[in-house]
Order: C-alpha cells, then sequence, then structure tokens
C-alpha cells in the first residue's frame, strides 16, 4: 500500500522548514577579534605542520614558536581594513597575517565556514590590488 500525500500537512510542514532555516540565519552571531585569532592560531599550526608545506625543520619549529607574533585586522567594507573596527560596526572577516609570512581571514560571523582563506607561506598584501587576488575576493563574495 503506498502512503498518501495528506494535502492538509503540506502547508505546515512548509511553515516548519522555513521556521527552521530563517532561525539558523537569526541565530547567527559576529565572531570577536579573540576567536577569529583563536581560529587564525590553530589554523596555521595545522597547516606549518603539514608536509604539503616545504619548510626546512627549523624554520617549521621557529614558526610554531612564534604564532603570537600576528597582526589581526577587521575588514568592515569591501574595500576598508582597518586595525580597529568603528564603534558599532559590523566585522565582515579578520586578516590574521602571521611574521614572516603567512595568513588566515577569518569570517566575521559564525553563519559560514569560518576560513575564508589561508597561505602559511605567501604574504597578505593588501596594497597591491592589482598583485591581491584576496582583496577582490573578500570585497566581491563578503557584501553579497
Amino acid at each position: 500500500m503506498k502512503p498518501e500525500l495528506n494535502a492538509a500537512r503540506v502547508p505546515s510542514a512548509l511553515l516548519l522548514l522555513a521556521a527552521m532555516l530563517g532561525a539558523g540565519v537569526a541565530l547567527a552571531a559576529p565572531v570577536t577579534r579573540d576567536e577569529a585569532a583563536a581560529v587564525a592560531d590553530y589554523w596555521i599550526a595545522r597547516e606549518i605542520g603539514s608536509p604539503r608545506v616545504r619548510l626546512a625543520d627549523k624554520q617549521r619549529a621557529d614558526r610554531l614558536a612564534t604564532l603570537q607574533d600576528r597582526q589581526v585586522l577587521c575588514l568592515v567594507e569591501p574595500d576598508l581594513l582597518l586595525d580597529q573596527p568603528p564603534k558599532g560596526a559590523a566585522v565582515l572577516a579578520y586578516v590574521v597575517k602571521y611574521r614572516p609570512s603567512g595568513y588566515v581571514i577569518v569570517s566575521g560571523e559564525d553563519r559560514i565556514q569560518p576560513i575564508i582563506a589561508f597561505s602559511a607561506t605567501d604574504e597578505f598584501r593588501w596594497d597591491c590590488p592589482e598583485l591581491n587576488f584576496g582583496r577582490e575576493y573578500l570585497g566581491a563574495t563578503l557584501t553579497a
């Protein structure tokens, strides 16, 4: 016997589904600067320790020992990267830059995947838009 679709329940099911999806959006929370830095530190440490990253053992050890030597920047508009966000401004993403090189870009809210882009060996260059695909990507993606 084939189950019958109860037409009276379809609107209720769609309403429930819409409410569940809406609740996910409503529950999105901003990511703090400290949370972004912690996620970035974990991610870059895993990358530096990975055999995919070509570093000498001493370089690897030095980078892991100096993870706290970093700069955390806030992307508050598609073309505006600041040390500190203006009071009450939403942060689209955090750019965590490591020395001597490496960066992790972390989402400014917890609705999407936390890591947007990263490199354990490249330098993040916001000052050269023609050489920085990340700048174009962040501006186009995070504001859409």
